[in-house]
């Protein structure tokens, strides 16, 4: 007798989510989805790589709030027919589902539902549930799902790549989603406090979970580590760029020059500033002795430990004899920071107020920033050993950032300055 109810297997975390989307897409031979909110991450997302965007052959994707991406709607729009938004509900609800169907063979079905947003948040950094249906449309609930997504897509306002004006409408609304002020009955936004020297004393699993509760969007300015569903960039995706930068071409001198404009901070290249930003105004300057800053910058291996008088003479490119011509220490130390995020961490005007708090020091000269990223090294959290306490694929993230990301706790943009 067959049963009457679909195999279930619970996600109970972010990796099970992405590994099962990984899968339904590699098996199934046509996707549908209705979700609230979609976010392809500029298409880099994990999940979105994870999608079989040939396979979806039906969309139905709210836009409340302006959370969805454009750029995501755009690349489901590129095959007629697929693409289907929701904004206006009866009595103001909010369109919130969350499922994605995929169609296999021999009429099987299986379903990934629950928590989690189409979005990087989503299937890598909130903390989500979902769940696994596989059976066929015998099952009851296998067909009330796909009668679901069905019906939402038919209300759907189509719409295709060509829809100019109607993209060109929903930048400008999300524009004013993101500006738009508190209401008066939201709660206050708390500063969040400051980091001590004592809470760095402890081991990765508190340094994780501090990490994790300083990611978030305080008054004064965001502070994004992960990548977060309707927002732009985040320390990782910014860490993340620069190290495919490095991967792909190992000498700097060598780098495509857009490649060169993010691994150095200019606020017109693809990097958020995140780990600090250099002023457009040295630009030609510095593109211009790009041999001489790859001279040093690339003896720093991307993997292993880093000799002390590499560093000291990597560091030279702003100090003594030989120096860059406008190069900071800023700009030096972003540079070292986005290449070997596990070791080090930017001094620039908008941190070292920061730093001083947090370390009674600030370091002005190579030889300090050199003894200060060494006792960096042998903070309990950031020792080689602690490595065994990393658990996931976000956890490790974090874990080859995990010095950079120092920059979260002193980093302070209203006290920036010049």
């Amino acid at each position: 007798m067959k049963s009457t109810v679909p195999e279930i297997e619970i996600l109970k975390d972010n990796e099970a989510s992405l590994e099962a989307l990984q899968e339904l897409s590699k098996w199934a031979r046509e996707i549908r989805m209705a979700y609230a909110w979609v976010n392809s991450h500029a298409g880099k997302g994990p999940h979105w790589r994870a999608l079989k965007l040939q396979k979806v052959t039906k969309a139905a994707i709210g836009i409340h709030f302006g959370r969805t991406e454009p750029e995501a709607l755009k690349l489901l729009a590129v095959k007629p027919g697929v693409l289907g938004v929701l904004d206006e509900e009866p009595d103001n609800e909010v369109f919130h589902p969350k499922v994605l169907i995929g169609f296999g063979p021999d009429g099987q079905i299986r379903i990934i539902m629950g928590s989690s947003n189409l979005t990087a948040g989503g299937f890598r950094s909130n903390t989500e549930l979902n769940v696994v249906l596989e059976g066929t449309l015998a099952h009851r609930s296998i067909r009330d799902v796909v009668d679901f997504v069905e019906r939402q897509w038919q209300r759907a306002r189509p719409l295709s790549a060509g829809d100019a004006d109607w993209f060109a409408w929903y930048e400008e609304e999300r524009r004013r989603w993101a500006h738009k002020p508190e209401t008066k009955t939201s709660p206050p936004r708390k500063r969040r406090s400051r980091v001590t020297s004592e809470d760095l004393s402890k081991g990765w699993s508190d340094y994780y979970r501090l990490i994790r509760a300083w990611h978030g969007k305080p008054e004064t300015a965001p502070v994004n580590v992960f990548d977060v569903e309707g927002e732009d960039g985040s320390y990782l995706q910014e860490l993340a760029e620069c190290q495919a930068a490095f991967r792909d071409y190992p000498k700097f001198a060598s780098m495509p020059e857009d490649k060169r404009e993010l691994i150095l901070g200019f606020s017109r290249a693809d990097g958020r500033g995140y780990l600090g930003r250099m002023r457009d105004a040295h630009r030609d300057v510095v593109l211009a002795q790009s041999k001489k800053v790859g001279q040093f910058l690339d003896q720093v291996n991307l993997e292993g430990g880093v000799k002390p008088e590499v560093v000291l003479r990597f560091l030279g490119i702003w100090k003594g004899p030989g120096k860059v011509d406008g190069v900071g220490m800023g700009t030096a130390t972003r540079l070292l920071a986005v290449k070997r995020p596990d070791l080090f961490f930017p001094v620039n005007g908008a941190n070292e107020e920061g730093l001083r708090d947090l370390f009674e020091k600030c370091p002005t000269t190579p030889e300090a920033y050199l003894e200060l990223v060494k006792t960096v090294w042998h903070m309990p959290w950031c020792r080689k050993s602690s490595s065994a306490e990393v658990k996931g694929q976000l956890q490790r993230e974090v874990w080859n950032a995990r010095v950079a990301l120092l920059d979260l706790f002193v980093y302070r943009p209203t006290e920036r300055k010049g």
